[in-house]
């Protein structure tokens, strides 16, 4: 996937990267996750996303960045509840996160 992606392929490695996340596999790793992250961020394809970060929380489920990207992923996508959710057990486990979340959350509304 990362051979596409670096080569201007962004189509046949997200074919790659559909598969590996339709199979259950943990066959990427964390770089190239970001990889397609940052892409489709950038191209506001945000149920793509979705499905990409749940993936990454997955992998490494105490990194905190995945989390609040998927919130504001969640936030994109309407789903004002789930974004949320997300920013409360962010702020949980990282109180320094509560301003930060707080103004996110109020970004919802």
């Amino acid at each position: 996937a990362s051979a596409y992606y670096l080569n201007g392929q962004m189509e046949e490695g997200v074919k790659i990267v559909d598969a590996v996340l339709d199979t259950g596999l943990k066959t990427l790793n964390y770089f190239q996750y970001g990889l397609f992250i940052r892409h489709f961020e950038t191209k506001k394809e945000f149920k793509k996303n979705q499905r990409l970060l749940e993936a990454v929380i997955a992998l490494r489920p105490n990194n905190r960045e995945p989390y609040i990207l998927l919130a504001k992923t969640y936030g994109a996508l309407g789903m004002n509840d789930q974004a949320k959710e997300i920013v409360r057990l962010v702020q949980q486990a990282d109180p320094s996160y509560k301003a930060e979340g707080e103004k996110f959350i109020q970004s919802l509304k």
